[in-house]
């Protein structure tokens, strides 16, 4: 936005008390209007996994935790070799280790960790879900297909990608385990899931959109690592 345009934003907001922020870069589109096509292509796919757990790292090694880290909010920017550059916006959620918790916090309760929510809402397409979104169907809610999932034959397999200081401490978020098994589950028994959520049409047309599920797989099992250093090189060795 050039300087007129700035000026134009700054006249009109008198209000004292609220006024808009103009700045750069200005960003060209969110992840959600692309993801399909930046998830069938394997090299955009694994640049945009590695940008943005680097940011999710480096807020999280600041005691920082987004708390909506949904494909809207995230967005891109194409550079001048039609790159894109990957940034995480909307910050109002956003919580910290050593502050008191807000309203919001105590409403929300215990908070799931950024890059769960990530891999969970942002790195597969669930067909199924969407399916049944669109045309308006409930489904059970995912505490309820936890608990399925927890009696089945499939949970002493999908324990393992359960970080062991989650199992351990009395002090584990249970929203953490919950959501570890539900998108663990997705990724391997995905016709399962579909029978959980009460998905019965017969088409191929409803598969699991998921580039890597082994990296996945990977990265939710490292996902309380103090850092991300082992889930970025692992990222990296995908990309050459």
């Amino acid at each position: 936005m050039d300087a007129k345009g700035k000026k134009f934003f700054s006249d009109i907001n008198k209000s004292p008390n609220c006024c808009y922020y103009i700045y750069s870069p200005l960003l060209e589109g969110t992840l959600d209007s692309i993801r399909e096509n930046i998830l069938k292509d394997s090299s955009l796919y694994h640049d945009m996994l590695y940008q943005i757990i680097s940011a999710i790292d480096v807020m999280r090694k600041h005691g920082f935790t987004h708390n909506d880290l949904q494909s809207q909010n995230i967005m891109y920017k194409l550079d001048t070799k039609f790159k894109y550059n990957w940034y995480i916006i909307d910050y109002g959620n956003i919580s910290h280790d050593d502050y008191p918790p807000s309203r919001l916090d105590k409403l929300r309760g215990p908070k799931t960790l950024d890059l769960i929510t990530f891999v969970r809402t942002c790195c597969i397409i669930n067909t199924a879900q969407k399916y049944l979104n669109k045309n308006k169907i409930e489904y059970p809610s995912n505490k309820r297909i936890v608990s399925r999932i927890k009696k089945s034959k499939y949970y002493e397999d999908i324990k393992k990608y359960i970080p062991n200081e989650f199992l351990n401490s009395p002090d584990t978020n249970e929203n953490n385990i919950d959501m570890i098994i539900l998108t663990i589950f997705i990724l391997k028994q995905y016709d399962v899931y579909k029978e959980y959520i009460g998905f019965n049409l017969q088409t191929d047309n409803y598969d699991l959109i998921c580039p890597n599920k082994e990296l996945l797989e990977f990265i939710i099992k490292k996902c309380n690592s103090k850092n991300y250093s082992n889930i970025l090189t692992k990222i990296l060795s995908y990309s050459k």
